[in-house]
């Protein structure tokens, strides 16, 4: 490359401002930001509908507010940012929530059925002695139908079954069934994908000027000092 083709080549380059694709970059960050605000917002809403639905018990309604959080989900980007006493946790999606009301009425449902098989027991109603036991404990703690209450009904019907020839079991559902995490993809053609490749855009835009510039400036720098040597 002659020495007089790395001047134009500089010129052109300055043409192009560094500072205005710089400005124009935080410009796009701050849009990304903002429309990636709007899209946690929406899937919020979505995810509280969720949780609305489960508290009502309507099952048909749960569902349809579930594939509503999962088709927005997986359609646009999003980021959830959750801040508990273990700290700051990021996830792409809606992160992981529990369907509680859920596991509560369908454990129930399981200890009522236990309960009317248990009144035909020749040993006494068992269930009955159980839920003696560990409702003063619920109400004493605050647990309601919750997991401690289920964990401790689980524990004193072992207590009853080793003291008996005849145990009694009774299967709660898994609290894993009822937990949901929907993770969105880091890029979809939604208006924050496109913001964000906007930015990438610029980003490498910047990067290759300035490789560029500082190449073609130690190229020009050792046509200097050859010159000066002749």
């Amino acid at each position: 490359m002659s020495k007089a083709k790395i001047k134009r080549e500089l010129r052109i380059l300055r043409k192009v401002k560094t500072w205005q694709l710089l400005l124009l970059l935080i410009l796009m960050l701050f849009v990304t930001a903002t429309l990636l605000r709007l899209n946690n917002i929406a899937m919020t809403s979505r995810l509280e509908a969720v949780l609305a639905a489960d508290r009502n018990g309507n099952k048909n309604q749960l569902d349809q507010r579930l594939l509503e959080l999962k088709k927005y989900v997986f359609s646009h980007v999003t980021l959830r940012i959750d801040q508990d006493g273990t700290g700051t946790k990021m996830y792409f999606g809606s992160g992981p929530f529990y369907l509680e009301e859920s596991y509560r009425r369908d454990a129930q449902a399981v200890l009522d059925k236990a309960a009317e098989v248990g009144a035909t027991n020749p040993n006494g109603n068992v269930y009955k002695q159980v839920a003696d036991i560990c409702d003063p404990l619920a109400k004493r703690y605050g647990w309601g139908y919750s997991q401690p209450y289920f964990d401790c009904f689980a524990r004193e019907l072992a207590n009853f079954n080793a003291a008996t020839e005849t145990p009694l079991t009774v299967e709660l559902p898994s609290t894993a069934l009822y937990h949901r995490s929907y993770a969105s993809p880091i890029w979809a053609p939604d208006f924050v994908g496109f913001a964000m490749l906007a930015c990438v855009v610029l980003t490498i835009l910047l990067l290759i000027k300035l490789i560029i510039y500082i190449t073609l400036r130690v190229i020009l720098l050792k046509y200097r000092k050859s010159a000066k040597k002749h």
